[in-house]
């Protein structure tokens, strides 16, 4: 959210970043500091992007949570994924707020990822939507070239 504004009071601004503002812009502005501005934005924006842009994927995918004595699991199929989360048909699905592992292996790629998550939601159909919760910096690095690299088209993979 961008602050255009012809105050330059630093309570006005101060309040203006604490209801969310990411940026602030002075009346008037011309067009260097607007194109400042966009630059600024960019990398972040496309940070955003890459981290919940979904790309379809159907593979084989292994949920377990619970403790040792109680743990369950379930192998289901994932509908998509993103860098920081996963769309999967379960059942039995785990209860909303379940932390779990997950385990899958991506298109082109000879080891399987582990990774810790959350069920975020569940919903109709045994579909839940998991939160990952930590990923290392190379499963993250991994998960995101395979995101960006995926077409906008669907992407199916027989197992």
């Amino acid at each position: 959210m961008v602050i255009l504004s012809g105050s330059t009071i630093t309570r006005e601004v101060a309040e203006g970043f604490a209801a969310g503002a990411t940026f602030f812009l002075a009346k008037p502005f011309g067009t260097n500091e607007l194109r400042c501005l966009l630059n600024a934005a960019r990398g972040s924006m496309l940070e955003e992007r890459r981290r919940y842009e979904r790309v379809p994927l159907s593979v084989p995918t292994l949920c377990k949570w619970g403790q040792r004595r109680g743990q369950r699991s379930a192998t289901g199929r994932s509908v998509n994924i993103s860098s920081s989360g996963l769309l999967v048909k379960l059942s039995p699905p785990p209860e909303m707020g379940t932390a779990l592992s997950v385990e899958l292996l991506l298109p082109g790629h000879p080891k399987s990822l582990c990774l810790k998550g959350i069920a975020a939601r569940v919903g109709p159909g045994d579909h839940a939507a998991i939160r990952f919760v930590y990923i290392d910096k190379q499963q993250r690095e991994l998960l995101e070239t395979f995101v960006v690299s995926q077409p906008s088209s669907t992407l199916f993979t027989q197992a």
